[in-house]
């Protein structure tokens, strides 16, 4: 899977037993059938290109933890890195476009990735995937993060960045829950300056978007 918006001239890296960051040469890698599927603009891209995202022995959740990594990218590294194609020589049904896309971040973008960075990537990376399985709650938390994060609008992305934060504060009831959410995320931070004023501050925007307060444009930004 090769990365696009990724600088790195380090070594190939292991984030797990099953996903590792390796050389990209698209004469060799892309497979002679898939290439068919490809434009002379698309190979163009490709060729551009220097490292991949290798999954070994792919399993039903491949796609999953794969969002998670590219999830920990954005987080860890301050990455835009993203995919755009999946190769598969062994077995033609993991050769695929994804539909996602990513929003770039809007501010603190780190163009040069290092060997310390990835390693910092990496334990993020594995605290996600043990966190993305200890419930539904969580999965649900990461997902609306995942579509937060592909989505063109700013809007939808900001309501489902807020989604997360529920899925991940709130209550098992329906009482009080954006009190309980505002208290428990105030708590969880516990940042000099950063309190709940400004946690109401996210949910009143949320509210204004919701209730017309605030209008969505036809801008992708």
């Amino acid at each position: 899977m090769p990365l696009f918006q990724f600088h790195y001239s380090g070594n190939e890296f292991n984030f797990s037993d099953n996903y590792s960051l390796e050389l990209f040469d698209s004469d060799k890698d892309i497979p002679e059938d898939a290439k068919v599927g490809l434009s002379n603009l698309d190979l163009s891209y490709l060729c551009q290109e220097d490292y991949a995202l290798v999954a070994t022995n792919p399993n039903d959740r491949f796609k999953s933890e794969l969002n998670m990594l590219l999830i920990s990218f954005r987080i860890f590294a301050k990455s835009n890195a993203f995919i755009k194609w999946r190769f598969c020589a062994e077995n033609k049904k993991y050769s695929t476009r994804p539909n996602d896309r990513f929003r770039n971040l809007v501010t603190m973008v780190d163009l040069n990735t290092t060997e310390k960075t990835l390693n910092t990537v990496k334990n993020g990376f594995l605290q996600i995937l043990e966190m993305y399985n200890i419930s539904d709650r969580t999965k649900n938390a990461f997902y609306f993060t995942w579509r937060g994060i592909c989505v063109e609008k700013h809007i939808d992305a900001y309501i489902l960045f807020v989604c997360a934060l529920e899925s991940l504060f709130s209550n098992e009831t329906a009482e009080d829950v954006t009190k309980t959410v505002i208290k428990r995320i105030q708590k969880f931070l516990s940042r000099k300056g950063f309190g709940g004023d400004q946690i109401k501050k996210i949910y009143k925007i949320r509210s204004d978007m919701v209730h017309g307060r605030i209008c969505h444009t036809d801008k992708k930004d």
